[in-house]
C-alpha cells in the first residue's frame, strides 16, 4: 500500500542520510534535505529529571542473540 511505501522510504532515508550518535558510516549528503524533513517527524520528550528522549532508535544488528 502507499503507506507502506512512504514507511520505506522514511526508513530509506533515515538509513543513509541521517547520523546519530554511534552510527559511523558516512551519510549521503544528497539525501540531507529529506533528512531534515524526516528528522522534524521525530517526537522529543523531556523527562522529570530534565533529559530528552527521543523517537529514533540505532539498531546495528538485527540478528537475534543466538544467531551471532
Amino acid at each position: 500500500t502507499t503507506m507502506i511505501q512512504v514507511a520505506d522510504l522514511i526508513a530509506y532515508i533515515l538509513s543513509w542520510g541521517v547520523r546519530l550518535k554511534g552510527m559511523v558510516e558516512p551519510k549521503r549528503d544528497e539525501l540531507s534535505e529529506l533528512a531534515d524533513q524526516v528528522m522534524k517527524l521525530r517526537f522529543t520528550q523531556k523527562t522529570h529529571g530534565g533529559h530528552s528522549k527521543y523517537g529514533y532508535k540505532v539498531i546495528k544488528d538485527l540478528r537475534s542473540l543466538d544467531e551471532k
